[in-house]
């Protein structure tokens, strides 16, 4: 069997050069070392590791783009590279996001308004300018529909535990049990009934009708604050998956 060589990888770390962008599209988070926050930069200790005779080895001006794709790939693992902003990046809340709206996932909700227990109004625009809250859990409920009675203890134990991270619970009631739009005493009621924290509107104009089929009632959707873009919709109660997007977005 040939030797083989001992390489050392050190000589692959060198002072870095400016990054070529024909090509590819380095991480804007890591395209200048200067631009990366210092809590997140990354050092790499020299490395060594046995090759057999004649390995061949990538340019150093390919050694560069490497390593851009590494440092992107730590970044994004840490702040979330070429997606949302983490939790250290507050967003701009003097101004609702502007249009175009739209009702499926991906979309930006319109500044939908409710009527809350006390006759006043309440709306997206009000949780969008609580610089407090990240994450938005909006539920709809009827009067008839049982799902939605069963669902309520979880949406507080939600509500619990993730609201000082930022979550906000918003229970929108469009009907009472005989099918009638809901009304704000019905809110009041169905917020004392299920000894509820978190604010529970009526929609008497069931504005959310144009985002799901209401016989499949409820509709539980996950709104990003920051950006009031909608990143789940979903009808009936499954409590896996609205825990786990909401811990991964906390």
């Amino acid at each position: 069997m040939p030797p083989r060589e001992r390489l050392d990888l050190s000589a692959f770390i060198a002072a870095p050069r400016p990054l070529r962008s024909a090509r590819r599209a380095p991480c804007p988070a890591a395209a200048t070392a200067g631009r990366v926050p210092a809590m997140l930069r990354v050092s790499f200790a020299p490395l060594s590791f046995t090759a057999r005779p004649g390995t061949r080895f990538p340019s150093t001006t390919r050694r560069h783009d490497i390593s851009a794709g590494v440092l992107c790939g730590v970044v994004a693992a840490s702040a979330g590279c070429g997606g949302g902003g983490g939790p250290e990046g507050p967003s701009d809340r003097t101004a609702y996001p502007a249009a175009p709206y739209g009702t499926a996932q991906g979309d930006v909700i319109a500044p939908l308004s409710f009527v809350d227990p006390d006759g006043a109004a309440l709306g997206l625009d009000d949780v969008f300018a609580d610089p407090t809250r990240r994450l938005l859990l909006l539920s709809t409920a009827a009067g008839w529909c049982t799902a939605c009675i069963e669902e309520q203890g979880a949406l507080q134990e939600l509500q619990d535990t993730h609201g000082e991270a930022g979550l906000a619970v918003l229970v929108a009631v469009f009907e009472d049990r005989d099918y009638q739009p809901a009304t704000a005493a019905l809110a009041g009621a169905w917020k004392d009934e299920h000894s509820l924290s978190f604010d529970v509107v009526a929609d008497p104009d069931f504005v959310l009708a144009g985002y799901y089929d209401s016989a499949l009632t409820p509709m539980n959707m996950v709104v990003d604050v920051d950006t009031m873009q909608i990143l789940r919709i979903s009808t009936g109660w499954d409590p896996s998956a609205i825990t786990a997007l909401i811990e991964a977005r906390l």
